[in-house]
């Protein structure tokens, strides 16, 4: 029976148990494994499995490969990419100020942030963002070609909604309800969303959705439902996507940080005059453990 040390990691309360494949035993069906792990009502409990892995390319530091708790393999990931930073500096794979770490979506620079040589979060370089109304095959488009991208209508309960198509690594549906967003029902909206996409050609490997709220210019408050995951404490890219939907909408600048607070904490976001987008938040180790294939053997507080 095979059995894993892992680590229970987490940005903002988006967690996620990352498994160091520098060295054996290596995981031989990632996917099956993030499903048994990540349940929280007989395994270690996640929002997903993060593989972190040698780099593909050696001028590179490593490579992340996440899984949602379905079992879904996940493009990108904003707060797991903070925690595989974090891990890779705790355990001495790396000392640089910055460093490269490949994802499904790409190459992404990663600063860490460190108080007394213990590294507590990191700047990460999110890459460019696309509206993908565009995210129609065919139409694809990025950066200042988007201004004023189209919003996409959608029924939710006999109410409607318009949501704007971000993608930035992961696909998101950016919603502005008027309604509170603790009220939302958010679930509900995440289906009709995934519908109303369904019946214009968009978002064929699902969405996350995003509902938001304008608290000041420099502050925005959203809640999270992810594709694979269902409501999370948080999601960076989500985070990354509002405050682009924001700059379009017009309530928020470019080149001006902006806080998000989300149900696990807050992150802060700056849009580029071009749309390239950096995340900076915290990351954190909840404890440490050994998971045998069927249960729990041993597990640690970090």
């Amino acid at each position: 029976m095979r059995a894993y040390a892992f680590t229970k990691m987490h940005g903002c309360g988006n967690d996620y148990i990352c498994i160091d494949q520098f060295c054996p035993p290596y995981v031989r069906d990632p996917s099956a494994l993030a499903r048994q792990m990540s349940d929280r009502h007989t395994a270690v409990g996640s929002d997903g499995l993060i593989l972190i892995c040698p780099p593909e390319d050696p001028a590179n530091h490593a490579r992340m490969r996440m899984y949602n708790a379905d079992g879904s393999e996940g493009r990108m990931c904003g707060n797991g990419i903070r925690c595989v930073g974090k891990f890779l500096i705790d355990h001495g794979y790396v000392r640089a100020p910055e460093f490269r770490i490949e994802t499904g979506a790409g190459l992404r620079l990663v600063r860490p942030l460190m108080d007394g040589g213990v590294c507590i979060g990191a700047t990460v370089e999110m890459g460019r963002a696309e509206f993908p109304v565009c995210a129609i095959p065919g139409q694809p488009k990025s950066g200042s070609e988007n201004a004023g991208a189209a919003k996409i209508p959608f029924w939710c309960a006999g109410t409607r909604y318009s949501m704007v198509a971000v993608s930035i690594g992961n696909p998101h549906a950016v919603c502005f309800p008027d309604q509170s967003l603790k009220d939302l029902p958010l679930a509900s909206l995440a289906a009709s969303v995934v519908s109303a996409a369904a019946e214009k050609g968009i978002f064929p490997d699902g969405v996350n959705v995003e509902v938001v709220r304008l608290v000041a210019k420099d502050r925005l408050e959203m809640r999270v439902y992810e594709r694979g995951s269902g409501e999370t404490m948080a999601c960076g890219t989500g985070a990354c996507a509002t405050v682009c939907a924001a700059v379009l909408e017009g309530a928020c600048a470019m080149e001006h940080p902006i806080t998000v607070g989300l149900r696990g904490g807050e992150v802060t976001v700056t849009v580029h005059s071009d749309f390239r987008v950096t995340l900076t938040g915290p990351a954190a180790v909840s404890f440490t453990g050994i998971y045998r294939v069927g249960g729990i053997c041993g597990c640690g507080v970090g």
